[in-house]
């Protein structure tokens, strides 16, 4: 688990409100090597923030889950991210998970949760739903999603709950030619 500081606005192309095009930019920044799980735009305390966890592919085989609760402002961020990645055996909760589905609900196994048609070599799959952290709770997904809740139970000091906004990306005009 790490704690990030950056002192300069942040690189998110829009603001929490606009949360398509920030998971557009999520695909775009995990390119073929990567999924979705979740983003969502929550709140912690006073302030807007970004809840992800996104998974990529390791080689040789398995996944590496990224959990992050992300909190912009306009001249600078905070990051609180967790890395679990799975070690030993991999793929043993999408093989019981597979079992335990009838025919009808392996129909999409891999989809995107927020644009179903969207195509990738990596994507979300069923078995990454979350009723089933109860009975995987040493995944690496589970071990994620639950630092991500202790992340986003955090209080902020008055003093962070006091900067400016993050209101979107600067927007430069443009220059005719």
């Amino acid at each position: 688990m790490s704690l990030h500081y950056f002192a300069m606005p942040p690189d998110l192309p829009a603001p929490l409100s606009d949360i398509t095009t920030i998971r557009q930019f999520c695909r775009q920044q995990l390119g073929e090597g990567g999924a979705i799980v979740e983003v969502e735009a929550v709140t912690l305390g006073r302030c807007s923030a970004l809840s992800t966890i996104l998974k990529m592919s390791q080689e040789p085989a398995g996944m590496t889950y990224v959990a992050a609760l992300t909190i912009p402002f306009a001249e600078c961020s905070f990051v609180a991210k967790v890395v679990c990645p799975e070690i030993g055996v991999t793929g043993m909760r999408d093989a019981v998970v597979a079992e335990m589905l009838d025919a009808w609900e392996m129909q999409d196994w891999f989809a995107d949760p927020y644009l179903p048609d969207y195509r990738n070599p990596v994507l979300r799959n069923r078995s990454d739903d979350t009723e089933w952290d109860a009975t995987f709770p040493d995944h690496p997904l589970s071990r994620a999603r639950r630092h991500l809740k202790e992340m986003a139970a955090m209080t902020l000091s008055s003093e962070v709950e006091a900067l400016a906004p993050f209101p979107g990306p600067l927007r430069r005009p443009s220059i005719p030619r």
